[in-house]
């Protein structure tokens, strides 16, 4: 039986690791797991924010096999977001810019101007 509930902090390991699978070679997969992870708990501490799991199963271990994240103030959620956590989602994302300059440098440059 399928099931979907609210995403908890534990469930963030398993929720990147869907991401990555279903989104290679996309600009936020290509950020890695900790950018994913300040996202997606960003969208889970927010009241704006919508952030529901798929489970096969409603037990609370069952693997997640999907989810949904997102907000319902996209302009009032993303600057609160950077603007508090700025400095870590600054250095997690030193390591990919130091990777793929341009790619990386020219989304993060258009995503914050």
């Amino acid at each position: 039986m399928n099931t979907v509930r609210l995403a908890t902090e534990a469930d963030l390991p398993q929720v990147i690791e869907v991401h990555l699978m279903a989104f290679p070679g996309f600009f936020l997969t290509r950020m890695g797991r900790p950018f994913l992870a300040l996202l997606y708990r960003g969208f889970m501490q927010s009241a704006s924010g919508v952030f529901l799991v798929a489970c096969n199963d409603d037990e609370a271990a069952a693997p997640i096999v999907g989810f949904v994240a997102g907000t319902l103030q996209p302009q009032s959620f993303f600057r609160r977001l950077l603007s508090s956590q700025w400095f870590r989602f600054g250095l997690v994302s030193l390591w990919p810019l130091l990777r793929q300059p341009r790619v990386v440098g020219l989304k993060l440059c258009s995503a914050l101007f």
